[in-house]
């Protein structure tokens, strides 16, 4: 796999699943705000908040419903042929009550509020990954994410919990879609982010 030399030093890129669905609706593509090209991907979830840490009740009210979002799921499979597991879910059950109450007093102190917007924001990147992809077109596969004509697309668009507003896609443009043997390399690349990031929404890797 050759990577431009240029290249090479840029970190993931992050764009809001937010704007994503903006363009696709406004523009019909994401042409101009991800690149046709071929990257590892993976969707995360927004932790960030856009209230202000002056608005205690938002912000509070954000903090609560993002510890109650799922973080993986594994749909029911069966084991043997009488025994069956009817699947589990990562996360999603929020906070006990005496942690909640702490954190609601601290939204409603100024400064502990600033505290926790940033807290938050800088913890955004140190949860798990939902899902990882690897892709040899960027911008026409998260188009197919868009339009549930994937599963993980589909689980999001149909998920009484999960919506793209609280998504982020975070990618890292990888190799030369025409190079020998890149469609291998970049799997192998994809099954070892998909395991050390664990991204329990991915049904397949590799």
């Amino acid at each position: 796999m050759t990577i431009d030399r240029s290249k090479s030093k840029v970190s993931w890129v992050s764009v809001s699943g937010a704007d994503l669905v903006r363009q696709f609706v406004e523009k019909g593509s994401l042409s101009g705000i991800l690149p046709a090209q071929s990257a590892i991907y993976f969707w995360r979830l927004r932790l960030k908040s856009n209230t202000p840490p002056s608005d205690g009740r938002g912000l509070f009210k954000h903090l609560k419903r993002v510890t109650e979002l799922p973080l993986g799921r594994v749909d029911a499979i069966r084991l043997s042929r009488g025994l069956y597991a009817n699947g589990f879910e990562l996360g999603g059950k929020g906070l006990p009550p005496e942690t909640l109450s702490t954190l609601e007093s601290m939204a409603f102190n100024r400064l502990d509020a600033k505290f926790l917007t940033v807290f938050l924001a800088d913890l955004e990147a140190r949860i798990p990954a939902l899902y990882c992809g690897q892709t040899g077109q960027l911008s026409a596969r998260i188009v197919n994410h868009l339009n549930s004509k994937t599963d993980f697309g589909s689980m999001v668009e149909h998920d009484t919990d999960l919506s793209w507003d609280d998504l982020y896609l975070e990618y890292r443009v990888v190799g030369n879609a025409s190079e020998d043997n890149e469609d291998r390399k970049r799997q192998a690349l994809e099954y070892l982010a998909t395991v050390m990031t664990i991204s329990a929404f991915t049904k397949r890797a590799g």
